[in-house]
């Protein structure tokens, strides 16, 4: 029997937080292996992973934020530069074209890759 087929399979009453898992599981399934199909998707979230720790360490090392709105600044701030860097876009140009959309009250850029 195939892990699909297990994950569809009616689950007693008393394991409900297994069968909501199961559910959601079921729901995502073709997320899950869009890899296969998609040369692009790759198959595990390390390249994600390896630039949260970067960022994990140098939060770490200049300390923590002292309010949540110094956290949303900094999580804001590093979203940007690595975005940039991934995208081989300079990320004070970015900042500048997005302080200058701000101060005339239009749209800041966008940060999705374009192609």
């Amino acid at each position: 029997m195939g892990v699909r087929l297990c994950l569809a399979h009616k689950i007693p009453d008393r394991l409900q937080r297994t069968a909501l898992t199961c559910a959601n599981v079921r729901k995502l399934w073709p997320a899950l292996w869009t890899f296969l199909s998609d040369p692009a998707v790759q198959p595990t979230n390390n390249a994600a992973e390896q630039a949260l720790r970067t960022i994990v360490l140098k939060r770490k090392i200049s300390g923590l934020t002292r309010s949540r709105r110094g956290e949303e600044f900094i999580a804001r701030g590093y979203t940007v530069v690595e975005s940039c860097k991934r995208q081989g876009r300079d990320a004070l140009a970015y900042l500048r074209q997005a302080m200058q959309a701000h101060f005339v009250g239009s749209a800041a850029p966008s940060l999705v890759p374009s192609g």
